[in-house]
């Protein structure tokens, strides 16, 4: 209640909460109500003007949060407590309510009202249900009546976090007594109601998954640590191995950590462990990792010695600073300093922006076709063997450029090109990097797709430092390369993290077809753009309804350029309703042209200049 909340929607002068329905709302507890009236058919209306006139000198025109024309019902959604308590933040909230509660008392208007404490505890949905039943409003809750704003949660990645809780579970050793005490303790501060259902349904999943794994005899993987540590740690196996060796210990799990300790504490021979990690590195969390046995080593085994690998053979100097200073800026990091033996001193990182992501591609594909040239010339050689290495990387698997085959076609006598995720690169490297959809939204890098709540009544406690776990993979993606990485990003939506490297002045980001950038002077995460509004050019922050910065633009400046370049052709066989290799967000259409019928995206008014010809 009264926590700090980012809008992540915007539309008619708004800024707020997306909601099932469409309506954009001020907070995520108001989206939780709006939600559930769409999914139960119940008619309302979001901030409608009050039916009494009460502007005044002292009150601007009454808007109250809902009204339910089929029930002539108002409704108020207050941010107080159990004891009727606003945030200390709040002020003057209180006052605010009661005027809300007389004015409906003097004109004799029905109210209904919630607060943050009876969502929490759920109460609040009996109370309106019976509110509205009162009122000839009988509520039907359809699951699939189909959303015109925010989607639901799919099956799919509902059966997902299922899982993923169950990992957690396993690999913590957590019994149900624990997790409901889990659930009594984080219930003070969530969403009590919505955790309560999530475990009684892992519950039912949980008992289901191990009457299979009985009636199958199987195994599945967190029990075949636990049995073995179980073992181990009972004498039933009385291990022959003195010295053991851990590699990537940052990616361990509590149960992993268990079979290590069980193995390690064997008598009566004398056992030696050696682990090797780096807590720099991106962890699969979400598999059990737990960043805290890095930082908390000396906590979980007794008189240990930590030795510092602080040279790399890898990347330039000058990327092991800045990549160093930036990993370092979250204070939960092992510090240390990183030096190389890689003697390159040329610059060791670029950035490119594009106004639209179409030009991203099409200038990969000129800078692949640029090293080709100058490797068939010799003017590029390979660090070694015949090819020059080059990866490029995304956050996420569909960041998979369409044309990535018919590159390695066409460029694979001189380049060897391979795609990989930042996850899945640990550990490899190649002479550049290329590092593509550097931006800044949902499925962006730092990606913003939010952990379930529900999680961390199993998860080990998350970093409280803004994006840590992005961040660490994203240091991953810098520290591939060991001569040159490159990055790609829009100049509308950077990545808050290239930002921050051009605010450091570590990076510049050159506008490919654009101007140049701007840091934010208020949040200092996004850029300033430049907009049109009722009283004239303004310079607006791209992150833009989370922050709401605005300047007055001086008349002719910051003007973006045209863009610039005719089509780009597709390199792969397509045909007409495919989905636009290029964009990937437009289909592919026959078009007539001066020179006949062609093939074209459908997103051309939006910048997507991608054709093919008819075959």
């Amino acid at each position: 209640m009264g926590a700090t909340q980012e809008p992540d929607a915007y539309s008619n002068g708004k800024r707020g909460f997306l909601t099932a329905k469409g309506d954009i709302v001020k907070s995520k507890e108001e989206r939780v109500i709006a939600d559930w009236l769409f999914y139960c058919g119940v008619n309302y209306e979001y901030e409608r003007a009050y039916e009494h006139d009460t502007a005044t000198e002292h009150h601007r025109q009454y808007f109250p949060d809902f009204y339910y024309p089929d029930a002539q019902l108002y409704h108020e959604h207050f941010a107080l407590n159990e004891k009727g308590e606003a945030p200390k933040d709040f002020k003057d909230y209180l006052q605010g309510v009661a005027w809300k509660r007389k004015v409906h008392a003097e004109k004799e208007t029905a109210l209904v009202e919630t607060t943050s404490h009876t969502l929490s505890t759920g109460e609040w949905m009996d109370t309106l249900e019976a509110a509205l039943i009162e009122r000839g409003v009988q509520p039907a809750f359809d699951p699939n009546r189909p959303f015109l704003g925010l989607p639901p949660v799919s099956n799919q990645d509902l059966a997902r976090s299922f899982r993923v809780f169950q990992q957690h579970v396993k690999n913590n050793g957590l019994s149900h007594a624990q997790l409901h005490a889990a659930l009594r303790e984080q219930s003070e501060e969530g969403f009590a109601a919505r955790l309560r259902m999530y475990l009684a349904i892992y519950e039912r999943i949980a008992a289901e998954w191990e009457r299979r794994l009985r009636e199958g005899k199987f195994i599945d993987f967190e029990d075949m640590l636990i049995q073995a540590a179980e073992h181990v740690e009972s004498g039933a196996y009385q291990s022959p191995f003195t010295i053991i060796l851990a590699d990537e210990f940052q990616d361990s799990s509590r149960a992993r950590i268990r079979l290590l300790k069980a193995l390690a504490s064997n008598p009566p021979v004398e056992t030696h462990l050696c682990v090797v990690g780096d807590d720099w590195q991106g962890i699969n969390r979400f598999a059990g990792s737990d960043i805290s046995v890095m930082t908390e080593f000396e906590k979980t085994f007794d008189h240990a010695t930590r030795l510092t690998l602080n040279t790399t053979f890898r990347c330039p100097q000058d990327l092991c600073d800045v990549s160093s200073k930036f990993i370092q800026a979250n204070p939960a990091q092992i510090k240390k300093s990183v030096n190389t033996t890689n003697p390159l001193t040329k610059t060791p990182m670029l950035a490119y922006g594009f106004q639209q992501e179409e030009g991203m591609l099409g200038h990969v594909e000129e800078q692949l076709a640029g090293m080709h040239r100058f490797a068939s010339e010799g003017k590029l050689t390979p660090a070694k063997g015949n090819h020059i290495t080059i990866m490029l990387l995304g956050r996420y698997r569909d960041d998979q450029p369409p044309m990535l085959a018919a590159w390695q076609r066409q460029f694979g006598d001189r380049l060897k090109i391979e795609f990989r995720t930042a996850h899945g690169s640990k550990g490899l490297e190649a002479e550049y990097v290329f590092v593509l959809n550097v931006v800044q939204g949902t499925r962006g890098f730092p990606s913003q797709i939010q952990d379930d709540p529900a999680l961390q009544l199993a998860m080990p406690a998350p970093d409280p430092y803004p994006y840590a776990e992005e961040r660490r993979l994203f240091y991953v993606a810098m520290t591939r390369a060991r001569k040159q990485v490159r990055f790609y990003t829009t100049l509308g939506q950077p990545s808050q993290f290239l930002v921050e490297l051009v605010k450091a002045e570590h990076l510049k980001i050159d506008p490919v077809d654009g101007v140049a950038l701007e840091a934010c002077p208020k949040c200092g995460n996004g850029v300033l753009q430049l907009r049109g509004g009722q009283y004239g050019a303004f310079h607006g922050c791209s992150r833009f309804p989370a922050c709401d910065f605005k300047r007055k633009a001086e008349q002719g400046a910051g003007q973006p350029r045209p863009r610039t370049g005719g089509s780009q052709r597709i390199q792969v066989p397509v045909k007409s309703g495919d989905r636009c290799p290029i964009c990937r967000r437009g289909s592919i259409q026959e078009k007539n042209g001066r020179n006949g019928p062609f093939l074209g995206c459908s997103r051309y008014r939006e910048g997507c200049r991608a054709t093919a010809n008819i075959r």
